[in-house]
């Protein structure tokens, strides 16, 4: 999640724990209809000490995570270990979509965007400014992209090949679509279109703290985190969200989740919390870590990843 907004810098990073367990009770352990659930979190070694921003699996065993100083990683063993490939560009990488284990678009500082046709071996420039940041790129379809940075929200119809700026479309710091029609663009607040970006909407209106993720499970359950501890919660293809307070009040950077019910969150000073009662709940875990955390991906229903500063990986096993 954007550097911009953190509190405080990152003094210093950890040596990795050879293994970390992370044990969350979200519910009664005593016959109560919410299971307990329990993760085991064992640090990966990624080789390198650049903060990390995002990790994304395409298949069950290739990922890539990118970050600061031109960082893209690589993994083709479930996330076991990790090769820096040659990025071609020193500056900050912020996202990543992936259309398949060899395809692929990563965004970043001076609003460069790369594209890979041949799973990372070579990175191609599709566009580059003097200035400026691109947060995040989304696909909703392969040939349909958008990429937003504070100010503009660009759009690529031909695959990644080329982006123009779409009129009128709000700025943000992230952008996710359902598909061809549905989207979102968020920042100070969660706006939506529902005709490809041509109108956008206030779906919610932060009352301070910055909308830092929005993730969605189907068509129609939706969850976000923000910059005071909060989880976001759309139950109709995010209309409209209801927040709810964790119990941290310190910022969250990202969510995932692995079914309608089981979820993670993520954020600084090593926060990691855990739902299995599809969002009514959080509980606080130990991950082991005091970095901050910037991204949680899960691979399976069994298995998730967390990215963060100082080249952090963590593999979490249910």
């Amino acid at each position: 999640m954007p550097r911009s907004l953190r509190a405080l810098p990152l003094l210093a990073h950890i040596v990795f724990s050879p293994l970390i367990f992370v044990c969350c009770d979200s519910g009664p352990s005593d016959g109560g209809d919410t299971p307990r659930v329990t993760f085991t979190w064992q640090a990966q070694p990624s080789g390198v000490s650049a903060d990390l921003s995002e990790a994304v699996f395409p298949t069950p065993t290739t990922g890539y995570a990118v970050g600061a100083q031109g960082t893209i990683l690589k993994t083709t063993d479930a996330g076991s270990t990790w090769t820096r490939l040659t990025s071609g560009t020193t500056g900050f990488l912020a996202s990543a979509h992936f259309f398949d284990g060899t395809s692929g678009v990563v965004v970043g500082q001076n609003e460069v965007i790369l594209k890979t046709m041949n799973a990372g071996a070579t990175w191609t420039p599709q566009r580059q400014a003097a200035s400026g940041l691109l947060w995040s790129v989304h696909f909703p379809t392969p040939t349909t992209g958008y990429a937003v940075g504070n100010d503009r929200l660009l759009k690529t119809t031909d695959g990644g090949a080329t982006w123009n700026v779409v009129p009128g479309a709000p700025g943000g710091i992230g952008v996710r679509f359902l598909d061809a029609s549905t989207g979102f663009v968020y920042g100070d607040r969660i706006r939506r279109t529902g005709d490809g970006s041509t109108t956008w909407t206030d779906a919610y209106v932060s009352s301070g703290p910055a909308i830092t993720s929005v993730r969605f499970e189907g068509a129609t359950l939706g969850f976000a985190t923000d910059h005071a501890g909060g989880v976001l919660k759309s139950t109709n293809g995010g209309t409209s969200w209801t927040r709810t307070q964790t119990p941290v009040t310190t910022p969250l950077r990202a969510i995932d989740m692995a079914d309608a019910q089981v979820g993670l969150a993520v954020g600084d000073g090593g926060i990691v919390l855990l739902t299995a009662d599809g969002g009514t709940t959080w509980t606080r875990s130990t991950s082991g870590r005091t970095e901050l955390l910037d991204d949680v991906h899960f691979l399976d229903a069994n298995t998730a990843f967390v990215v963060g500063d100082g080249g952090v990986i963590l593999k979490g096993t249910r």
